[in-house]
């Protein structure tokens, strides 16, 4: 089982209801997430699977689960293709 945590080398903030993500790197990037992604990126400690994370939106959002699994596994993937997460394995 993957569990996410954030590209270690990213600086974020909680602006009300979205967070900004800043690639310090080489290439200097902000990334702007909205409500649903921020409470995603919240949750990205390495420590929570992909299954607590998408319930957590299930019970935040009142979604169903597999629509909450499909779009969160979605929104991780775009983030692990531009190098802004890491996935930790147990």
């Amino acid at each position: 089982m993957d569990y996410p945590k954030p590209n270690p080398k990213l600086a974020w903030r909680k602006l009300g209801e979205q967070t900004i993500v800043l690639e310090l790197g080489e290439r200097r990037y902000l990334h702007e997430l909205n409500e649903i992604a921020s409470s995603i990126w919240h949750q990205l400690d390495g420590q929570k699977s992909l299954e607590q994370i998408a319930g957590s939106i299930v019970e935040e959002y009142e979604i169903d689960y597999p629509r909450a699994r499909a779009d969160t596994d979605e929104f991780l993937d775009e983030l692990h293709r531009q190098g802004l997460i890491e996935w930790q394995r147990p």
